[in-house]
């Protein structure tokens, strides 16, 4: 029986008539309210699991201040529900993201209430239509959820197929390109001829059309290298911010996060912020770890447990390197999906003829995004190698009044300091615009000199090693 009479729960009294436990006016209620915001969301969208966000502020400020876990957690556990206390027992110590937070509680709603109103659905074998209803509703909260779980991922591969589309369409670009190319030099040829027979009138016709044909293809063929260049950068962006969109990224960020006491634990792999600080502390770490080893073996005290300490740190640096490693090559794809765009973008605004559409400054945001965080992972980890791409970008400028070679000549015989080079307007200039990474007190022009003295001291050692260990070529003696 579907409808039947029920009673309430806590005064006792019986209420008039029931569906799935629920009254007249409560029907009228859900039916109004299905009216009003729709069926999935009225069924779907009720809380369920009691989150206490005041005791999470409250916890994640404890640990910002350096307050010891247990303590932060036993001061929780005395003013908040045990729902929230397993929350933050599973964060290990760390601060509990609010976002993460939001979305869990949101994903686990939908799923609760979707299977909820299942189970009742399937205890009534009267209401089919109510049922197929519901059944629906927990298809679309299942990919809700999937979609949810797996948006980087899917937001990723939007971007590879938007990519492999835009490469393609170049490449189709570039074949009408060549094959116009080789049209027009057969056509001047012809044309630049006094006199044509009759047999070159022929061919000269038949050039013309297949001419005309392809300046048609090329036009399409641009106009969809166009359009495939502006939906790559567009699931770049997309990409980037579902992937990388809710870390912290400035330096003030970063300096916050180093003067917690606390190590400073990632969210994640994608938490590039939290990767960069958490290595700074774990080469602290393996720099004091190895001075107490160094310090016990000097005083022959037993090192077991400092060596085991050291290697943990080794191991530590080594694995935070590697996380920031791939974070620098998916943001280099990423930087690069949106490069083309991006210049286009650039060269709008600097014409200042016509305001940038919201794509267009999303790119810019993005892709400036993108290279601050590459920039900043090579500041902490590896500013050598950022350095001498920065040479390398110097020495591909155009109009310089010295190669590379000469310059090097020049600092081979002493000659080459800062006050030289500010007298070669463009060599100082780009030097001047560079984004070399300096030391305290250092200019520009000096760092060049000293990554130009640095390059030819490396090949002088490299050669004298080679000189004294020459390399076997290995052949058998007959």
């Amino acid at each position: 029986m579907i409808f039947r009479t029920i009673t309430d729960d806590i005064t006792g009294a019986n209420k008039s008539i029931g569906l799935f436990g629920k009254s007249l006016n409560d029907i009228k209620g859900i039916i109004n309210s299905f009216k009003q915001n729709g069926f999935v969301n009225t069924i779907l969208n009720t809380p369920l699991i009691n989150i206490d966000t005041n005791a999470i502020d409250d916890y994640n400020n404890a640990i910002k201040r350096g307050i010891p876990y247990e303590e932060a957690l036993a001061v929780a556990r005395r003013t908040t529900n045990a729902e929230t206390i397993a929350l933050i027992e599973a964060s290990h110590g760390a601060e509990v993201q609010i976002e993460r937070v939001t979305a869990a509680q949101k994903a686990s709603t939908i799923a609760a209430k979707a299977h909820s109103v299942a189970l009742k659905a399937a205890s009534i074998a009267g209401n089919m239509i109510l049922f197929a209803a519901i059944s629906k509703g927990i298809q679309l909260a299942t990919t809700a959820i999937d979609n949810w779980i797996h948006r980087v991922e899917k937001a990723n591969d939007a971007m590879n197929e938007a990519v492999g589309e835009y490469e393609s369409a170049k490449s189709s670009l570039e074949s009408v390109n060549s094959e116009l190319e080789e049209q027009n030099k057969q056509l001047d040829e012809l044309l630049a001829k006094d006199k044509l027979t009759y047999a070159e009138k022929g061919q000269l016709e038949e050039l013309q059309a297949i001419t005309q044909e392809l300046l048609l293809q090329q036009d399409i063929e641009e106009k969809r290298a166009a359009n495939a260049s502006k939906e790559a950068a567009d699931k770049a962006v997309d990409a980037y911010e579902k992937q990388y969109g809710r870390y912290d990224k400035t330096e003030e960020d970063l300096q916050e996060k180093l003067s917690y006491e606390n190590f400073p634990i990632p969210e994640d792999a994608d938490d590039v912020l939290g990767m960069i600080a958490a290595y700074i502390r774990a080469q602290e770490l393996l720099e004091q770890s190895q001075k107490e080893f160094d310090e016990a073996v000097k005083n022959g005290e037993d090192t077991t447990w400092l060596a085991e300490d050291v290697q943990s740190n080794i191991d530590a640096v080594d694995d935070y390197r590697q996380a920031l490693d791939e974070n620098i090559s998916d943001l280099q794809e990423k930087r690069l999906a949106l490069e083309d765009e991006y210049n286009k973008a650039i060269e709008k605004r600097e014409k200042g003829t016509e305001p940038l559409t919201s794509s267009e400054q999303k790119i810019i945001t993005t892709y400036e995004s993108i290279y601050n965080a590459i920039k900043m992972v090579y500041e902490y980890t590896n500013q050598n190698d950022w350095n001498n791409m920065e040479i390398s970008n110097i020495f591909n400028t155009a109009n310089l009044e010295k190669t590379k070679e000469e310059l090097i000549a020049m600092a081979k015989a002493g000659e080459l300091t800062p006050e030289t080079i500010t007298s070669y307007k463009n060599l100082n200039e780009a030097i001047q615009n560079s984004e070399i990474f300096l030391k305290d007190g250092q200019t520009a022009a000096q760092a060049f000199c000293d990554e130009i003295y640095g390059c030819i001291e490396a090949t002088e050692e490299m050669v004298g090693e080679l000189n004294e260990n020459p390399i076997s070529l290995g052949y058998a003696e007959h």
